[in-house]
């Protein structure tokens, strides 16, 4: 089942690793072009972003968030829907919380993608600005 974005304009959070939704190629697909980028990661954890496809802005794209390392060698630590509206007329914000497991007090690394669920690539485009090394 797709998921779909909360009724109103605030951030899908995620607090504890999620698998990508049935029926979804987390590898990414045949659909449009995905761009965007990891802007932050503040002090209580929260990275932020944005993320589109400006070839079919009406689609929804998932953002997956890996830590210490990219897919394939990292683990997948949650998801998001790129769903704030902002300053971006297709390109839409997001925000993530990193969970407990990664608040360690040692370095980590950051990666992200954005995934347009209708499409079938061989591996999701990186965001900009990632990987980012945090250290909670």
């Amino acid at each position: 089942m797709p998921r779909t974005p909360p009724p109103d304009d605030t951030a899908s959070v995620a607090t504890d690793p999620v698998e990508p939704p049935p029926g979804s190629d987390p590898k990414g697909g045949d659909g449009g072009i995905v761009l965007g980028a990891l802007e932050s990661i503040d002090d209580q954890g929260v990275a932020t972003g944005w993320a589109g496809d400006p070839t079919h802005p009406a689609r929804p794209v998932e953002v997956h968030f890996y830590v210490d390392g990219p897919v394939g060698s990292g683990t997948l630590a949650g998801t998001v829907q790129a769903n704030q509206h902002g300053r971006h007329d297709v390109l839409l914000g997001y925000s993530w919380v990193i969970p407990s497991q990664f608040r360690d007090g040692t370095p980590h690394s950051l990666y992200v993608y954005g995934v347009d669920p209708s499409a079938r690539k061989a591996e999701p485009p990186l965001l900009s600005g990632s990987p980012q090394d945090f250290t909670l």
